[in-house]
């Protein structure tokens, strides 16, 4: 995961012709994430031939849906990076506003597709799942933050609150 965050904030800043490549290897990198993912799910869940094809064609479809989040974050860390040297009160209100919504838009998901899980394995096998989910974005998770630099302090006299609207 840290080559993601790497190669995301190469991305914003080389020419645009190697920003094009490093958007390349930044999809290899979501798609070995993916990979990673499904062998993990695998050995967790340890489903039965009947649930295994039950469940399958549902994961793709949550997987699917969290994707386009795993899209608003990576645009979230390159309009980070973007700004990270000229922040703003507004830009860091709107990024912050822009993590919560992303945050919010994964609570629901996973919300979403207990219900739909639920329909094709046993609550235990969605329980598993979703203990193993937790386990691997919060690995991701922390891997991005911990690449990505805290936003420089601003005076409070000197920077008025922005968030107050």
């Amino acid at each position: 995961m840290k080559r993601l965050v790497c190669a995301v904030l190469l991305a914003m800043a080389l020419p645009q012709a190697a920003s094009a490549q490093y958007e390349q290897y930044l999809e290899l990198l979501r798609s070995d994430l993916r990979a990673a993912r499904v062998q993990i799910f695998t050995e967790v869940l340890v489903l039965s031939d009947s649930e295994s094809t039950a469940f399958w064609p549902v994961y793709r479809k949550y997987e699917e849906e969290l994707s386009a989040i795993g899209d608003k974050r990576v645009a979230l860390i390159k309009d980070y990076a973007a700004n990270y040297t000229t922040m703003t009160n507004e830009k860091a209100h709107e990024l912050t506003a822009g993590t919560f919504s992303a945050l919010d838009e994964r609570s629901k998901i996973w919300q979403k597709y207990a219900k739909e899980f639920g329909k094709v394995v046993p609550a235990t096998t969605v329980a598993r799942f979703f203990q193993a989910e937790r386990f691997v974005t919060g690995l991701v998770d922390l891997q991005i933050m911990s690449e990505l630099p805290l936003i420089e302090a601003v005076s409070s006299a000197a920077a008025p609150d922005s968030t107050k609207k």
